[in-house]
């Protein structure tokens, strides 16, 4: 039956797994691309598989490691799915293990007629001691030059900080406090 609910890209329906994932550093991140024919005739992609490179997220131009694509064109018929399996073990040309952040697997350029195209896989590599989550609701109040604001929490966790200030103009008073 055809694949129905994924993205296309021209005639082909693609996943991705993981889509983003975090992962503790030195643990083994496996990745896969999916494609599917969803139309009614052959598809050829060329150069099959595709290359596949890990750059730090946000810098395509920094390449920690690569695998080339292949030289073959790979034929698709109707509905027929091919998985690219990738495994990464956190190391970079030189076999050192990458630092903890954002990274991109991306798998491309995945070329059919009429579509180039490229899909990544997003994954954090967290810090050894793991990432503090937490909130906290410290209430203090500060006032400087005549400003007053207040630090009323603050929310850390893997992906984010948020502070809650509160600003209070002067002859205001501020109820919340």
């Amino acid at each position: 039956p055809p694949v129905t609910g994924l993205p296309t890209v021209g005639p082909l329906a693609y996943n991705v797994e993981p889509g983003e994932a975090r992962f503790i550093a030195g643990q083994k991140i496996d990745a896969k691309l999916t494609l599917t024919n969803v139309s009614n005739t052959s598809v050829t992609i060329n150069n099959y598989p595709p290359a596949i490179k890990v750059t730090p997220n946000g810098d395509s131009t920094r390449i920690i490691v690569s695998v080339a694509a292949g030289i073959k064109p790979r034929d698709l018929r109707p509905n027929e799915t091919v998985s690219i399996n990738y495994s990464w073990d956190q190391k970079d040309a030189t076999k050192s293990q990458v630092v903890p952040g954002w990274y991109e697997i991306a798998f491309g350029n995945i070329t059919i007629p009429d579509y180039t195209f490229a899909r990544n896989a997003h994954v954090l590599i967290q810090y050894p001691q793991g990432a503090l989550i937490k909130y906290f609701s410290p209430n203090q109040t500060q006032t400087v030059s005549g400003l007053t604001v207040t630090l009323q929490r603050i929310d850390m966790n893997s992906d984010y900080a948020t502070f809650r200030c509160v600003y209070t103009p002067p002859g205001y008073t501020n109820s919340l406090a």
